[in-house]
């Protein structure tokens, strides 16, 4: 119930125990403990309450709000409910007095049957092993609510398994014909989404790219058209004063890491309608997916922040080890010199202990979901340990370089970067990049005689091009901001020319 109130828009908490400052055990402060609760209500942050202290305080509430909506749930029978108490408890190896509790359990819901109709308050029968289809238009009618969502039912015990991590808490579950937007619901206000097996994911993003990967949005042929012309005419320009053009796409994680979502969207069939998958099929020569390469790369280690949305060290290392082989064979056969990719064991290792973007997006409940159900596997201060590969100063032969002054004034949450070398008989570069090539910069970097990375958000800056005459022009983009290809154009200007 608290999981679908709050799909549906409406502020809830559950088993606000906490949040209501309740001494446990509730019968041995009842007074206190009403006070705390009735302020939690009255303080307006929440819509909804369900679970405890709600329950024992049944007939506070039925007195003192008579215009609230109150929803009774039931099972079929008493035989189930004992069946679930007793299948869900003994999980924590706690005895339950199953004759007692079932006559307490008959008493209250007897009670607040009769108060309501005395009082003539508003209120809900739920049997919640009813049709959930059914159980969902009688909510949302009882609330006033219209939504396509249904009703879902995350914690049954019948599929709760301690011994198993991915299955002592089911985070979605619902038999809705729209399960991602039930799952972004669920997680509103965040962008961050929890799986059951401990991982994060972006969702409610600004490019929406959980409905490409799933279909619920595609490209029309008109938006691969425009953005085969603006690739095209990239390459074609450059190409006429003898540049060199290559994008390079680097997948979304939802989509190397699928087994990792929540179940509810795992097996959802991955759309190759999406931009990247579009435009790989299109046969251009200057852009490249990495799709079928990290999935492969994968059996080596994680490539993906798991409390991040980006590639961490090892994944930049692989990505780092494609795109140094695409342009060695580019820059050989136009007969520039350069240099071999990089081993892995060039790089130093140690060990790192990481947060990852997402944690801080999760919603309140997921957050503490997570300390719950995987703390004993955080390490103190982050989320996860890594290993983090870093190429050792003595081993770089370019270096991080002063930069212009109008190129330090663009400075925002990601930095222009120069590199330049002694070996001047290597090529130039100007790298268009984002978030998800980070940790490729330094690796890159060795290639050329002068390296200039300039985060765009997507765009190509002629103006750059022609300061740097560069002998290669790369793009490096996340999956999902190519959704805004079709809007962009080929190149724009970093600069205000008066």
């Amino acid at each position: 119930m608290h999981r679908y109130l709050s799909a549906l828009g409406i502020s809830s908490v559950h088993n606000p125990v906490q949040e209501a400052k309740q001494t446990l055990p509730l019968h041995e402060n009842v007074t206190g403990n009403w006070i705390q609760f009735k302020a939690l209500i009255d303080e307006g942050k929440y819509q909804a309450f369900s679970d405890y202290p709600t329950r024992f305080f049944f007939k506070e509430l039925l007195e003192q709000y008579e215009d609230a909506y109150f929803v009774l749930t039931k099972r079929r029978d008493l035989k189930t409910w004992q069946r679930s108490m007793s299948s869900f408890f003994t999980q924590f190896d706690m005895k339950l007095d199953i004759e007692d509790l079932s006559q307490i359990y008959e008493d209250v819901n007897a009670q607040i049957l009769k108060i309501c109709s005395q009082q003539r308050r508003h209120l809900l029968i739920i049997d919640i092993d009813g049709d959930s289809e059914i159980n969902s238009a009688k909510i949302k009618s009882f609330l006033g609510v219209d939504s396509p969502l249904e009703l879902g039912w995350e914690n049954k015990s019948s599929v709760r398994r301690r011994e198993l991590l991915s299955d002592r808490a089911r985070l979605f579950d619902t038999q809705s014909k729209a399960p991602l937007h039930y799952v972004e619901s669920i997680c509103a206000p965040g962008k961050a989404l929890l799986s059951e097996y401990g991982w994060t994911f972006l969702v409610n993003d600004t490019y929406q790219f959980l409905h490409y990967q799933f279909g619920l949005q595609s490209w029309a042929s008109e938006d691969l058209d425009k953005s085969r012309t603006i690739l095209a005419a990239r390459e074609e320009r450059l190409g006429e004063s003898g540049i060199l053009y290559k994008t390079f796409a680097i997948p979304e994680k939802s989509v190397i890491y699928r087994e990792h979502l929540p179940k509810i969207l795992r097996e959802l069939p991955l759309s190759e309608d999406r931009p990247a998958a579009v435009l790989a099929k299109a046969n251009i020569p200057s852009f490249y997916y990495l799709e079928d390469f990290l999935v492969d790369a994968k059996s080596y280690g994680h490539l993906y922040f798991r409390g991040g949305s980006n590639p961490n060290w090892l994944g930049a290392y692989f990505i780092y080890l494609f795109v140094a082989e695409k342009i060695d064979y580019a820059l050989g056969s136009r007969g520039l010199n350069r240099v071999s990719p990089l081993p892995l064991n060039a790089l130093k290792p140690e060990l790192a202990v990481c947060d990852g973007e997402l944690i801080a997006q999760l919603n309140a409940e997921f957050k503490s979901l997570l300390a719950e159900e995987w703390g004993f596997v955080q390490p103190p201060g982050g989320f996860e340990n890594l290993v983090r590969f870093t190429l050792p100063e003595s081993a770089m032969e370019a270096k991080h370089s002063e930069v212009h002054d109008d190129y330090r004034a663009l400075h925002g949450d990601r930095a222009t970067l120069v590199m330049n070398q002694d070996r001047q008989d290597l090529p130039r570069a100007v790298i268009f990049r984002d978030s998800t090539s980070d940790y490729l910069v330094d690796l890159l970097g060795q290639h050329f005689s002068r390296s200039v990375f300039v985060c765009g958000e997507g765009m190509v800056f002629e103006d750059v091009i022609e300061r740097e005459e560069p002998d290669i022009v790369l793009h490096i983009v996340g999956e999902r901001f190519l959704q805004a290809y079709p809007r962009t154009v080929a190149f724009a200007r970093l600069f205000n020319h008066e």
